[in-house]
């Protein structure tokens, strides 16, 4: 039986948050970034963050499902 590969993150309200324009995709993002390495196929993402941040990070993941196949969940 396959292990799967979770990762659990802490969404990063600086990197992370890079806007709501088109032009945020033209930047680095760190869990986009780990969401996208070939050579580190995750399974499933867990994203930790405050309750505060919840739209920045109901971004992300919307971000992340768009460039990515992976499955992702958020937590406060």
């Amino acid at each position: 039986m396959k292990k799967r590969r979770v990762v659990i993150g802490v969404l990063g309200t600086v990197l992370d948050d890079r806007g709501k324009r088109a032009s945020r995709f033209k930047r680095w993002r760190p869990t986009v970034g780990l969401c996208l390495q070939t050579d580190f196929p995750i399974d499933r993402l867990e994203l930790l963050h405050q309750p505060r941040d919840e739209s920045v990070a109901q971004r992300l993941i919307k971000d992340v499902t768009q460039l990515s196949r992976t499955p992702r969940c958020a937590h406060m």
